[in-house]
């Protein structure tokens, strides 16, 4: 049942197109009391559908993507390190730990992060953002 709310609680958060998305960047500091509370709440739920469930790639995803949204980069680092884990040529994983390996001022890590979301890129918009990265952050 917990697992349900969560994937519900997700959807209801995360899913809704370029609106999401847009909300997702938006920094820690801009989330209401209210939006904070819901966010952990669907923390607690996605922690536990992971404690029955460790080998599921897109509970890790999700709780990555939370916690870039709660302002916490380096626990959605180690929950997109998990995603990759799991999924060794997830694209859109590579390109997370990219942009949070940027955000953290780790450029070695970000270089190696968008050179493998490059080779394992299924769409020309995949490739080309880490063309564009890997141009900015290479000597």
């Amino acid at each position: 049942m917990r697992t349900w709310i969560a994937v519900c609680a997700f959807a209801v958060l995360f899913v809704g197109g370029a609106a999401a998305l847009a909300r997702a960047h938006a920094t820690a500091a801009e989330l209401s009391s209210e939006e904070r509370e819901k966010l952990y709440a669907v923390r607690a739920g996605l922690e536990e559908s992971l404690r029955t469930a460790p080998a599921d790639a897109e509970l890790w995803r999700r709780l990555g993507l939370l916690e870039q949204r709660l302002g916490e980069p380096r626990r959605a680092l180690e929950a997109f390190k998990k995603v990759v884990e799991l999924r060794p040529e997830d694209a859109s994983a590579w390109f997370m730990l990219g942009l949070i390996h940027e955000k953290l001022g780790d450029v070695y890590a970000a270089v190696e992060a968008w050179e493998k979301c490059l080779r394992f890129a299924k769409t020309d918009k995949e490739s080309e953002t880490a063309r564009r990265h890997l141009a900015r952050l290479r000597p």
